[in-house]
């Protein structure tokens, strides 16, 4: 991407200058920018299609902590790691279901708990795809001190959000 209009600031005691950008393709970027002109420290990128990120850069990726909006009404916050969702963090669909778990590479990896219409799921991914789940139930109180259990669904999955026959689809 190639700067059409740049304002830079005043640089700190790190060599990093506060700008706001603007690109040839509509992108814009406001906050660090290091020496070699890449996004750096903390900053909000809003791209040309009006998905926004708004968090920390480490020599121009995304990196660190991080919030990223889909224009569509999706988001993502959470860890960053080389411009990929990285670590822990939680991503909300434009239809309020969430996950909530560990990501590596832009993919659900490891455990994570996955919320829809109420009901709740302990779910574990590897590589982006789904391996288990469980489901919360709760019971009749029949003892009068309440309590909950989990109860596996199922295990193995062919990938692709395929799991037992049945497709699961969201929207960002």
């Amino acid at each position: 991407m190639m700067a059409k209009m740049a304002e830079a600031g005043v640089s700190d005691h790190d060599g990093v200058s506060q700008v706001t950008l603007t690109y040839s393709d509509g992108g814009t970027y406001t906050g660090g920018q290091n020496k070699d002109g890449k996004r750096h420290g903390i900053g909000r990128y809003v791209y040309p299609n009006g998905d926004a990120f708004h968090g920390s850069f480490e020599n121009g990726k995304r990196y660190g902590k991080g919030t990223y909006t889909y224009e569509s009404g999706g988001s993502y916050s959470g860890d960053w790691s080389g411009d990929c969702m990285h670590g822990q963090g939680t991503f909300t669909y434009r239809s309020g279901n969430c996950y909530s778990g560990g990501w590596r590479n832009d993919v659900p990896d490891g455990h994570g708990i996955f919320s829809d219409s109420g009901r709740v799921f302990d779910i574990e991914y590897k590589d982006g795809i789904e391996v288990f789940r469980r489901i919360k139930d709760t019971p009749p109180d029949t003892s009068g001190g309440g309590g909950s259990w989990w109860s596996a669904l199922f295990t193995g999955c062919s990938g692709a959000g395929v799991c037992d026959g049945a497709r699961e689809e969201e929207n960002f």
